[in-house]
């Protein structure tokens, strides 16, 4: 088991069977293979990027904030994933493939564009899961594989009862 301070950065693999342990306030770069057991990356101010050249997989975990920063090919959900406070997409995509990414009732998205999108494809099972707990407008940079891709989507809530566990379920079909 490691705990990782401030301007961690991984180059290459990440692997081996403990877990990686982001010290509160904390950048960790991940640009190659991420294979550990667990990474706990869920302190207040955390920041955990991908930037590899490589298709990478994301660890399927929760994440403070999380930033997708790959100037070559995209990132692959390896299990479900959850945001606390803030996803970033600054380039390349991020496919869901079979799993979900859910979103917090605070945490927004940072960037997207055609070039940097959450592919919520419905000929996959993944969603983008928004969880809410008051109205509001929120904007999502998603897409699909097929068709013309990034389709950014603005949702406004403008009454409603937020009971426990209240969300959206996002998918797009072009």
């Amino acid at each position: 088991n490691i705990t990782a301070a401030a301007g961690f950065s991984v180059a290459t693999a990440l692997s081996g069977a403990g877990t990686l342990t982001q010290a509160a306030g904390s950048d960790l770069l991940l640009g190659g293979t991420t294979t550990i057991n667990s990474l706990i990356a869920t302190a207040a101010t955390n920041l955990v990027t991908y930037n590899g050249t490589a298709t990478q997989t994301i660890l399927g975990t929760s994440y403070e904030d999380l930033r997708i920063f790959k100037a070559t090919n995209d990132a692959n959900l390896g299990a479900n994933t959850f945001i606390g406070n803030q996803i970033t997409m600054t380039t390349g995509d991020v496919n869901l493939g079979a799993f979900n990414l859910t979103l917090d009732t605070d945490a927004s998205f940072s960037g997207g564009s055609a070039t940097s999108y959450v592919n919520a494809d419905l000929g996959t099972a993944g969603r983008l899961i928004v969880n809410y707990s008051a109205t509001g407008s929120r904007t999502f940079p998603i897409g699909d594989a097929t068709g013309t891709g990034f389709s950014p989507l603005t949702i406004n809530i403008t009454s409603g009862t937020f009971a426990g566990g209240a969300n959206l379920t996002l998918g797009v079909d072009n």
